[in-house]
């Protein structure tokens, strides 16, 4: 019959992890729960489910008492595994010291077993059929004791890197989710800082080819914009960022994450922007330059998120009200090209429909508007109807209210001809008019307007 000795140093080759005090007799070992078959927990009061394989681990604790083997049993403890009400606990102990009366011998390893063999299907106290409906803290609590068991078998796991084709244990390799590759961390660290450092932030990703593939056409389909699908979804897929700042600190420098979360903030706002000019906003103070989208893109009032200041989309000062006029108004922004497609289609084509989602209706019938009135301003100035020329020096637009043809920029003090708009002489301006082979020939009173 074996002594407690030879019992101790036969757990402690078979289980490494194992705690024990020779002099107090006593001992401790965590014991995972790995469940034979997954178990489907819900969230109570809303539809969020979740199918686990392990449950929290159960604490053996034991201390063995003086006439043990022979005439006493070990005393045991089970702690943790909060799945397992105290009554239940109960019965499980005196099932353990059953084992002890059976034999009356050493009979610590047969409880390991024990607790490792039925622990598989929760001790029956679960019944695996139906979900477990759970609270929310209850629900996170299984949810974190399934991903940290999880963790810790990936741990003592070995792998083989997909890039330098060494194995190397689960502790030095990082698993991308939800694809599965593997990598070592030092293949992953040399790989992102160098792009991180070059800003190269399309490559911060799994780096396999079919991941890069499917990174590179998802990001062109979102490139070509709205197209079909449901805004928000959109919106959530386009800021989606493919690695999580915890997984990126697990591998390279936490500055180097920091740099390429704001790297990356700045690239897919400015992208966005390309793609949606009114829907995006950034803050004006330098010491926030806070990147945010707009609720309303037919209202110029601006808040940040973050400091909360009030300011104008247009001209990026401090909100001026909407009785005070904006120097800066978002027609100008918007393309010619856009305001000619506009006019090209009906009020309720896609087309009409897309060009309000991108700019706000507000702004491009606005800026419809403003077109239209120019290009019937320019008509009238053609037409010559008006008696309104333009500088040909700086372009101002000038009425002649008397005098002569020669005309005088106010703006720029350009000599032009009224009849012509071609720039005159600066030395013999009247020369113009007394070329017998130019049009304007002895033609520098035609239509004079007198003074009154």
């Amino acid at each position: 019959m074996l002594d407690v000795e030879e019992e101790f140093e036969i757990l402690k080759a078979i289980y490494p992890e194992i705690e024990l005090d020779s002099s107090a007799k006593s001992g401790r070992l965590v014991i995972p729960v790995v469940l034979d078959k997954e178990l489907e927990i819900c969230l109570e009061n809303s539809a969020q489910a979740q199918l686990i394989s392990n449950l929290s681990p159960i604490e053996l604790c034991f201390t063995l008492r003086d006439k043990y083997p022979q005439e006493e049993p070990p005393h045991v403890e089970l702690r943790g595994a909060q799945w397992i009400v105290p009554s239940n606990k109960d019965a499980i102990v005196a099932s353990l010291i059953g084992l002890w009366q059976d034999y009356r011998e050493v009979v610590l390893f047969s409880i390991i077993d024990y607790l490792k063999e039925r622990s598989r299907d929760a001790f029956g106290v679960i019944d695996f059929s139906q979900p477990l409906v759970l609270d929310k803290k209850t629900y996170e609590q299984y949810l974190e004791a399934d991903l940290q068991a999880k963790r810790n078998q990936f741990n003592l796991s070995t792998f083989m890197c997909e890039i330098c084709q060494n194995d190397k244990k689960g502790l030095a390799v990082q698993r991308f989710d939800p694809c599965g590759h593997i990598y070592c961390n030092e293949c992953l660290r040399e790989y992102f800082t160098s792009n991180i450092l070059r800003g190269e932030l399309d490559n911060i990703h799994c780096p396999s080819f079919d991941c890069t593939k499917a990174y590179v056409e998802t990001n062109d389909r979102l490139s070509r914009g709205l197209v079909d699908q449901d805004m928000k979804q959109f919106e959530k897929e386009f800021f989606e960022v493919p690695l999580t700042k915890e997984f990126l600190n697990r591998i390279v420098d936490p500055e180097l994450t920091e740099r390429y979360w704001k790297l990356n903030t700045t690239y897919k706002f400015e992208k966005y922007r390309r793609l949606f000019p009114f829907r995006v906003a950034q803050c004006p103070r330098r010491h926030c330059a806070k990147y945010f989208l707009r609720k309303d893109e037919n209202d110029l009032l601006s808040i940040c998120p973050d400091c909360k200041m009030a300011f104008c989309f247009g001209c990026l000062h401090s909100w001026h009200g909407d009785l005070n006029s904006c120097r800066n108004y978002l027609g100008e922004k918007i393309p010619l090209e856009d305001i000619q497609l506009w006019l090209e289609h009906d009020p309720d084509s896609q087309v009409r429909n897309n060009l309000a989602f991108k700019y706000g209706r507000k702004a491009i019938v606005f800026a419809v508007e403003e077109h239209l009135s120019d290009m019937m301003f320019e008509e009238l100035i053609e037409s010559g109807e008006a008696g309104i020329v333009r500088c040909p020096s700086c372009s101002l637009l000038i009425q002649r209210s008397d005098g002569c043809n020669k005309m005088t920029c106010s703006r720029c003090r350009t000599y032009f001809c009224n009849l012509c708009g071609e720039t005159l002489s600066r030395t013999d301006p009247y020369f113009h008019y007394n070329n017998p082979m130019n049009e304007c020939f002895r033609r520098l009173f035609d239509g004079l307007v007198q003074e009154s």
